[in-house]
């Protein structure tokens, strides 16, 4: 499933029990679940490479970046394949593992609801969708990619793709 200048779309998934949706603006495609390469990581939630389009590309636990127990990739998960804009001239490819895909959503601004929760000494907002499948919690990436060493993450690809 192309992507690519769906910027006012959602893609909904799951993460476990987590009903999910991230903006498709840097959203690729959708590929299906595949054997990945794997290699020694120091990144936590690298669970190896895939090769896309003759480029080596890291495949992230959706699992770990949530803070979840990683899961085994199982034949019919599905990969995410994000592009991860670190500096106005970088941008390197990912694909983050998550179960099943819900579908693509373009919703109306009344369909998106922002929550207000105390935590710590401030306050984190939450942003909610309703959609067919229920309320998805929408993802922002940089959110989910917040914890990720990018400078490791492009020592793995250059180590692994020579």
């Amino acid at each position: 499933m192309d992507l690519s200048g769906m910027k006012s779309y959602y893609i909904g998934f799951t993460v476990g029990d987590y009903h999910l949706a991230l903006q498709a603006d840097n959203l690729e495609r959708v590929l299906p679940a595949a054997a990945i390469q794997l290699v020694p990581a120091n990144v936590p939630a690298c669970l190896g490479v895939l090769v896309v389009e003759s480029q080596v590309v890291p495949v992230l636990s959706g699992h770990t970046l949530l803070g979840l127990t990683s899961k085994a990739i199982h034949p019919d998960d599905h990969f995410l394949l994000v592009n991860r804009h670190f500096s106005e001239s970088k941008t390197i490819r990912l694909l983050i593992h998550v179960e099943h895909l819900l579908g693509l959503l373009k919703p109306d601004d009344d369909e998106i609801s922002e929550q207000h929760i105390p935590q710590g000494n401030g306050m984190v907002v939450v942003r909610s969708l309703k959609s067919q499948w229920g309320l998805l919690t929408v993802l922002e990436q940089d959110e989910l990619l917040a914890g990720l060493d990018i400078q490791q993450l492009i020592g793995l690809i250059e180590e692994t793709s020579s």
